[in-house]
């Protein structure tokens, strides 16, 4: 099984356009936390003129994921904001990553122009 990447950064910081690409290389399909986000990583795949799968939200993944059966796997953009919305009005108070499954010896931080 291959290892899950992860992406820190801060809002603007360019996390949608590198999972964008990763889309590109693997395949895979976008899991944005609303519809909203799904249009939005779709209209900037096409502004930077990356040819990928159309993103879905999160609620759409939970409701058909695996029967979809299209691309090579997922890539959930803004993870935190969907695990925030499945909690309802409780926060998100962690996460956790067991090892065996998550590439946590390359995590890639994207700090922003602004923060460089």
């Amino acid at each position: 099984m291959s290892k899950i990447k992860v992406t820190f950064g801060v809002r603007g910081s360019g996390k949608t356009t590198e999972i964008i690409k990763q889309a590109a290389e693997l395949g895979a399909v976008i899991v944005s936390p609303s519809v909203h986000a799904a249009k939005y990583a779709k209209m900037a795949a096409k502004k930077l003129n990356i040819k990928i799968e159309d993103p879905i939200s999160f609620i759409t993944f939970l409701e058909n994921g695996t029967a979809l059966g299209r691309g090579t796997g997922f890539l959930f953009d803004g993870l935190d904001e969907s695990l925030q919305k499945m909690a309802g009005t409780l926060p998100v108070l962690g996460v956790n990553f067991c090892g065996q499954f998550t590439d946590i010896e390359n995590p890639k931080f994207l700090l922003g122009k602004w923060h460089e």
